[in-house]
């Protein structure tokens, strides 16, 4: 009979509600600012093109963050 596999740690649960917690606040955080898109950009003066470039400067490492890491992990994975 092979030996049983080591029993999972609590800090694998941990990790997953940590990762779960940082998505729904993306989340929210995103949902917040478009609804206060005109709010904003009244009071900056940002036209539509300015505030859409401010969005995508921050979206861009957001989207590079959410994608390497399952890459690296695939790569390193032993299962």
């Amino acid at each position: 009979m092979p030996p049983l596999p080591p029993k999972p740690s609590a800090l694998r649960w941990l990790v997953a509600g940590m990762l779960f917690l940082a998505t729904v606040l993306n989340y929210v955080d995103k949902n917040t600012l478009s609804l206060l898109a005109p709010t904003i950009q009244g009071e900056l003066g940002l036209s539509d093109q300015a505030y859409a470039n401010i969005q995508n400067a921050f979206q861009g490492p957001i989207r590079t963050g959410i994608s390497s890491p399952p890459a690296c992990i695939s790569r390193r994975s032993r299962f």
